[in-house]
């Protein structure tokens, strides 16, 4: 129930977003329920709006890779697709959220969550936030050696790429405040 209702609160919010400047304060509210749904509390917020109203597909997308569930992973990455191809703010997530969304194999969808992945990261520091930390963490062994960065909302390392093979595996290298 949970997971629907935030895909909806999320699902709002982005529409709002889409629909125009008149409609910012609904927008900033309904952003405020997203992150509730991510954390249980107000710890962050990006400043472009479409960067952290996306922010909870995202890490939708982290906690099913980091659980082995290709299904969910599709899911997460399926919304994002739709949010990419609909706000322009959001069109460098598309092509990697549709390689994920279109298929099943783990390898293939860790593949794309790590351009996935380096794009937002560039794109949050480069936007900055408006208050809260987003941390970058990095495992030097996913992708067969070559290493793979994500975003999380905590200090500590809980890896996507290989979920409960190696779970802590990796560093906290950076943060986004």
């Amino acid at each position: 129930m949970n997971f629907m209702r935030s895909i909806i609160v999320a699902g709002i919010a982005m529409f709002i977003i889409s629909c125009g400047q008149e409609n910012e304060i609904k927008a900033e509210k309904e952003t405020q329920l997203a992150e509730k749904e991510i954390n249980g509390n107000e710890k962050f917020k990006i400043k472009e709006a479409a960067l952290h109203a996306v922010f909870i597909h995202y890490d939708k997308l982290s906690s099913a890779l980091v659980a082995k569930d290709a299904e969910a992973a599709r899911l997460a990455a399926n919304t994002i697709a739709e949010a990419a191809g609909n706000l322009e703010t959001l069109e460098f997530m598309l092509a990697p959220s549709k390689a994920i969304a279109s298929s099943s194999d783990l390898k293939v969808q860790r593949e794309h969550y790590s351009a996935l992945s380096n794009a937002y990261i560039e794109k949050i520091k480069t936007s900055g936030m408006e208050s809260g930390v987003l941390y970058i963490d990095f495992c030097p062994m996913a992708l067969n050696d070559k290493g793979g960065y994500w975003l999380s909302t905590e200090n500590k390392v809980i890896n996507p790429y290989y979920g409960d093979e190696m779970l802590h595996c990796g560093t906290v290298v950076d943060s986004v405040k």
